[in-house]
């Protein structure tokens, strides 16, 4: 494929010097937020019910739904030992921690 034939079907990308960059992506300063163990677990067990017992955290801060901080969301889930969930596929990572076991 020549150049020709593909100038029309991309934009122009733009150049823009490190400092710049920096100074128009820097983050808002947020107020951290804390969500305590015991309340996390009684919220999954009360919701242990659905398909896949998931809840998201947010950080009461932020406008965009479900961001626990500027682009990241979190969901928690609890699967009970020898439980299994709703097989699903939606994103190309996932960060598992397991808090306990049986």
């Amino acid at each position: 494929m020549s150049w020709d034939e593909i100038g029309p079907k991309v934009q122009a990308g733009k150049l823009v010097p490190f400092e710049s960059y920096l100074s128009q992506t820097r983050a808002i300063r947020e107020a951290p937020s804390l969500w305590k163990d015991a309340s996390i677990t009684n919220a999954c067990l009360a919701d242990s019910g659905t398909a896949r017992g998931a809840l998201s955290i947010k950080n009461s801060e932020r406008e965009q739904a479900g961001e626990i901080a500027s682009g990241v969301s979190m969901v928690l889930q609890l699967i009970k030992p020898l439980d299994s969930t709703t097989p699903h596929s939606h994103s190309f990572w996932h960060i598992y921690i397991v808090i306990g076991g049986g």
